[in-house]
């Protein structure tokens, strides 16, 4: 099976699509170009994207991953059931126009992935449920208004100030540097894989071979946040994409199978990151604005 492409908007300032590439296909560890057109990808299945400026990065749902147009790369499987992601492709008017009226854009794609906020994210799924529901029951969706919401995302992925930056900078020279950075990429590489388990950062730390406490500094200096902020946003927002996806399967499954204590456990979690429970996830995203054919209103908390 070949990797596949699915448009979901097209506009003349951006593309939304949906990409798949299956395990078994030679795209794996072969150098690939993102194409003329910059990208923000928003990951899906954990994978390793590799690039000659910045080393491996794991991208998952923590994080968008940013291509400059014509940027080389290769990914490495994490996933066994390979790479999935959603992404925006920007006309080379609106990356002009991203890049001059952000003055941390030419930066954040540089370092080729920042990590996104929950509401932004939760911005972003408001906007991807609408068009895949609408786009799968043959109806029309006001394009103006997606890709307006859509521009409000790309702005707040690329200039929010509390997720682009890292807690402080880490010590020492380039080679220590990059060492501390493959061991971050592997600890979360093991977090994002191994949601359902239950962990320890002395095993976490020792997996990546670094001691608990030192572990727990450089994390948090490369990703911004805790090992248990990460691995709990993580853990939220695939109970999220779950809930919207698969409406059919039980709550206590759903929380069971991401690694919570119990479907109250999770409820207490939506509630208190996105104030709505799983079943108004499920509601609002797997049936409710897609099916109107217009989008809600929505605002950034």
């Amino acid at each position: 099976m070949a990797p596949t492409i699915t448009p979901l908007l097209s506009a003349p300032s951006l593309t939304l699509g949906r990409f798949r590439c299956p395990p078994d296909v030679p795209n794996w560890d072969r150098s690939t170009t993102i194409g003329p057109l910059a990208h923000v990808v928003f990951p899906e299945r954990p994978v390793s994207i590799t690039r000659a400026s910045t080393g491996p990065q794991i991208g998952d749902r923590n994080w968008a991953l940013l291509y400059a147009p014509d940027e080389e790369y290769m990914r490495e499987l994490v996933d066994p059931q390979g790479d999935e992601c959603t992404f925006v492709a920007l006309s080379p008017e609106l990356l002009d126009d991203l890049v001059s009226s952000t003055p941390s854009a030419p930066q954040t794609f540089g370092a080729g992935r920042v990590l996104v906020g929950t509401p932004t994210w939760l911005a972003y799924q408001h906007c991807l449920s609408a068009a895949e529901r609408v786009t799968a029951a043959g109806q029309v969706l006001d394009p103006l208004d997606l890709e307006s919401r859509l521009l409000t995302v790309l702005s707040n992925v690329l200039q929010d100030p509390a997720v682009n930056e890292p807690t402080r900078a880490l010590r020492g020279d380039a080679r220590s540097r990059r060492a501390s950075d493959r061991r971050v990429h592997e600890a979360c590489r093991l977090l994002a894989t191994r949601l359902d388990e239950r962990l320890t950062i002395s095993a976490v730390a020792s997996a990546v071979g670094l001691s608990a406490y030192h572990f727990c500094r450089v994390f948090r200096a490369t990703t911004g946040l805790t090992v248990h902020a990460y691995r709990e946003r993580l853990r939220l927002r695939q109970a999220f994409a779950t809930c919207a996806t698969t409406p059919s399967r039980k709550l206590a499954e759903i929380a069971i199978s991401t690694g919570y204590a119990s479907h109250s456990h999770m409820t207490t979690s939506f509630r208190a990151s996105l104030q709505m429970s799983p079943s108004a996830v499920r509601d609002r995203y797997a049936r409710g604005v897609a099916e109107a054919g217009r989008l809600e209103p929505f605002s950034f908390r």
